[in-house]
């Protein structure tokens, strides 16, 4: 997908396309939300077994919409995926 193309289509007005990709840009710095996104898209895992096709294409929207919106805002999914299964690094061990 081109990115560039689509958010020049989708987004036809320049302020309010710098806005979106400023709030993609905000969005990058929300680690521990974008793991738990990828978490939700079952991004990190197989798809669990759906019961019927419009569940498994629900699924697979969601795993879509998470990868997309990690790469737009410029976040790698093996650090995400990192984060969510390393031990949390106390910042002020007492």
């Amino acid at each position: 997908m081109n990115l560039i193309g689509w958010f020049r289509t989708a987004w036809r007005n320049e302020g309010h396309r710098a806005a979106v990709l400023s709030d993609y840009a905000k969005v990058a710095i929300l680690r521990h939300f974008l793991a738990d996104l990828a978490l939700r898209g079952s991004v990190f895992a197989p798809l669990p077994p759906a019961k019927d096709l419009y569940a498994a294409g629900i699924a697979e929207g969601r795993r879509q919409l998470a990868l997309e919106t990690m790469r737009i805002a410029g976040t790698d999914p093996a650090t995400l995926q990192r984060l969510c299964f390393e031990p949390l690094k106390q910042e002020n061990s007492r």
